[in-house]
């Protein structure tokens, strides 16, 4: 069985069990410490998260063979983050992640997923070398939460830095 590893930022206004956080960019973030919980299922660590000296977010994977293996990160908010820009800047070879890691930057906000809007690199376990690794999706509220609008294609970078952005408006979603 492959295990999909996930590493998320979630822009949420799920409600927190746990008690770990950072201020960050002028919000409050949780950590998420959790085994063997979805999405994956995967084991979370509040350890692979923190914020260096240059006000720079990072997250990471870990193994440990004392915890059975890897770990990885998410961070979420209460606040309830709306229509707007939503931009990250990613320093990391993207376009070269194991198959089975995933990189989500994305809102959610209602259980039934109704208003989320994802990017996600990621090959899904997929390791043939024309796979796709990148990935537009939305969720809109006005098709019930469950329709979805997705995109995927393969990306090859010349470099580690990238741009990823969305801006979010009452009638359309544009990915950048």
């Amino acid at each position: 069985m492959k295990i999909i590893l996930t590493v998320i930022v979630l822009i949420s206004i799920t409600q927190s069990s746990a008690q770990i956080s950072i201020n960050w960019k002028g919000y409050q973030w949780y950590l998420r410490e959790q085994q063997n919980s979805g999405p994956g299922p995967n084991n979370w660590s509040s350890s692979n998260v923190w914020v260096d000296a240059n006000d720079r977010l990072h997250l990471k994977l870990s193994y440990s063979s004392s915890n059975g293996g890897w770990t990885c990160a998410e961070l979420y908010s209460q606040t309830s983050f709306t229509y707007g820009t939503f931009k990250w800047h990613v320093e990391a070879a993207i376009d070269n992640f194991d198959p089975n890691v995933v990189l989500g930057l994305f809102t959610y906000g209602l259980p039934d997923g109704a208003n989320e809007i994802d990017i996600e690199v990621a090959k899904w376990g997929q390791t043939s070398s024309n796979a796709n690794n990148f990935f537009y999706t939305v969720y809109p509220r006005s098709l019930g939460g469950h329709a979805q609008v997705s995109s995927g294609t393969k990306i090859s970078l010349q470099g580690t830095y990238t741009t990823h952005r969305f801006t979010w408006s009452t009638n359309q979603v544009n990915l950048q």
